[in-house]
């Protein structure tokens, strides 16, 4: 009884962690999406990719040991264990009246000597010194224990990203303060009151540190540093490229405040550099500075009669912006009021479908549904990216994520089972994909030798294959990009795309249990296979096959095939020998198979 409960909370971590789509899988692409903004109380709509989740020091960490509040941490695991992703927005800043630091850093008596960190005290509130050793030092072992945690429960993959206090106002590299506040600043800084130069160096220097610490503690994820400014330019924070350049991709950009009621409404055109054109740095994000009239009232935000209207603001801005991430306030999402003819959450829907690349396979031609053996075959591939963004992917190299172009991948089916998969470069590279006008098309063609693997027991030999292709992540962690084809032919829950449903090879092949069987060695052209594998191997005939449970293809389907699915799945290990149905994917559908079938 013992193990059947075991089991059965093995499958439940399998089903819960396991994301499945509410909606069109574009709209939880890698690398973009729709967010609620630091909330997650209205994710429903199935647009949305995720919400926000508030992350408090003072909760999780309220002793001064090396102890996480289990209460706390529970409550922040079980919603990362949602359907949808989630970003973390770090509540470690003043301007607020709740008092959100640890107790033990003493930050709240009226002595200042008792301080445990550096602290600036202003009008506004009481602020962490960025700069101070004793800050990041403690910060960083929270850190620490809070990415561990959470590495452990096995949720991080399903963070989206980090949004982490940097060090300014509102959580932001923002310094936009009155003049008396920021010559409090200065001061705290060893800097003369007016000395704004020597306060940017200084504060540059210790936000890039307190960022160091976030991606120390979260190896596996991306940080989004909120942008601002300083009221004098030589006291803004400047250290944003030299991050990417030494993380990459794992440091973002989020500008806050698209709605203003000024000249631009809010946009921020520095973005356009770093993330728009055919070389991309990182990804932006963007988030509102209020809600809209139609949704609120006239207390803040979009305003039409000043110019700022909703929908004309947000298609400029994203456009001019290139944005892949945005946030949307409780108020906006499912609004059915309508402004200028068009009802709110329609406006969401239409941006969510215009967010980062949003690519269209729009046709693949063969030259011959019918090939033999050891043949050549050619596909010409024509697609259109309508979104913002150029498409580009993270290639993990160590702690940098370099951008880098998605590769394009065939899988050969037959009977439901893949019977060969192979990964191919692209030319031109998705990274060049640059809408304009939210239109752009791109041609190219692959080629490869068909495979042995896939021929049949004789010469006289027809097998029919259905083919599917696909754009899957450069770092092999088959972190596939959603198409917005639709149709009852693709296999939309997979993010593969039928493009024959009837491809016959003829001739005699290999037999797939061969040990040691070598791979397909494609010819090196323009478009040629990167990779190739063989299908996943039948275990021998006298064994129970691999398709019934059996990862090790031992006698028996038992609790050592179980140790290899929860490994892989888990993704401690980079094999799919639990891949019992064959999609090349380890997951909870695999998990059923080996439960059905286990001895």
């Amino acid at each position: 009884m013992k193990k059947l409960i075991f089991l059965l909370s093995i499958l439940f971590l399998a089903v819960s962690v396991e994301k499945v789509a509410a909606g069109p899988a574009y709209f939880e692409n890698p690398g973009q999406g729709m967010f609620q903004c630091h909330a997650d109380n209205n994710i429903n709509s199935d647009y949305m990719k995720g919400g926000g989740l508030i992350v408090r020091w003072d909760q999780l960490q309220p002793k001064n040991n090396n102890e996480l509040d289990q209460t706390a941490l529970n409550s922040l695991t079980n919603s990362l264990k949602s359907k949808k992703k989630h970003y973390l927005h770090f509540m470690i800043y003043g301007m607020t009246k709740e008092r959100i630091y640890p107790p033990w850093l003493n930050l709240y008596d009226s002595d200042s000597a008792n301080d445990q960190i550096g602290v600036i005290r202003d009008s506004e509130g009481i602020f962490p010194q960025p700069w101070d050793s004793r800050y990041q030092e403690k910060l960083g072992r929270f850190l620490t224990l809070l990415g561990t945690a959470l590495k452990n429960a096995g949720v991080t993959q399903n963070i989206e990203y980090l949004e982490p206090a940097a060090g300014g106002y509102w959580a932001s590299t923002h310094l936009w303060i009155p003049e008396n506040d920021l010559k409090t600043w200065a001061v705290a800084a060893g800097c003369q009151p007016t000395d704004w130069s020597c306060l940017g160096v200084k504060y540059t220097a210790g936000v890039n540190g307190v960022l160091e610490k976030y991606l120390s503690a979260f190896p596996d994820n991306a940080v989004m540093v909120i942008g601002g400014s300083c009221r004098y330019s030589t006291c803004s924070y400047a250290g944003f490229n030299s991050m990417v350049a030494k993380y990459g991709m794992r440091v973002m950009i989020k500008s806050a405040g698209l709605g203003h009621r000024d000249s631009s409404c809010g946009v921020r055109y520095y973005l356009q550099p770093l993330c728009g054109g055919d070389s991309p740095i990182t990804k932006c994000g963007d988030e509102p500075w209020g809600s809209s009239v139609a949704c609120h009232g006239a207390e803040r935000g979009f305003d039409p009669a000043l110019g700022c209207g909703y929908y004309q603001t947000l298609l400029y801005a994203l456009s001019t912006e290139k944005i892949s991430y945005y946030c949307l306030y409780d108020r906006e999402i499912g609004c059915q009021e309508i402004e200028d003819g068009r009802k709110i959450d329609d406006v969401n829907r239409e941006v969510a479908e215009k967010l980062g690349a949003q690519i269209t396979l729009l046709s693949a031609n063969l030259n011959g549904n019918e090939k033999n053996v050891g043949s050549d075959l050619t596909i010409d591939f024509r697609f259109g990216n309508n979104g913002l963004t150029t498409l580009i992917a993270p290639l993990k190299q160590g702690i940098k994520w370099v951008p880098s172009s998605y590769k394009l991948f065939l899988e050969f089916v037959k009977n439901g089972q893949v019977a060969l998969y192979q990964e191919f470069a692209i030319n031109p590279p998705t990274t060049s994909w640059v809408p304009a006008n939210f239109n752009k098309e791109v041609s190219f063609s692959v080629s490869l030798n068909v495979s042995e693997y896939l021929g049949g027991a004789n010469q006289n030999s027809r097998i029919e294959y259905k083919l599917y292709t696909g754009l899957t992540d450069p770092s092999g962690e088959k972190n596939r990009f959603a198409f917005k084809n639709s149709g009852q032919n693709n296999d939309l829950a997979n993010r593969r795309y039928l493009i024959s449903d009837s491809f016959t090879v003829l001739g005699q092949g290999v037999p797939t249990s061969t040990p040691g069987a070598p791979t397909n060695t494609p010819r090196p052209t323009d478009g040629s296979p990167t990779q190739t594998s063989v299908p996943p191997s039948t275990c021998p005939a006298d064994k129970p096959s691999r398709s019934l449970g059996n990862a090790n293809c031992d006698s028996s389907v038992d609790n050592d095939d179980f140790t290899i699915w929860k490994s892989e799945f888990l993704k401690k290990t980079d094999t799919v020998k639990a891949d019992f149905n064959g999609n090349n994917i380890v997951n909870g559908v695999d998990f059923m198979i080996w439960w059905k079938n286990r001895q």
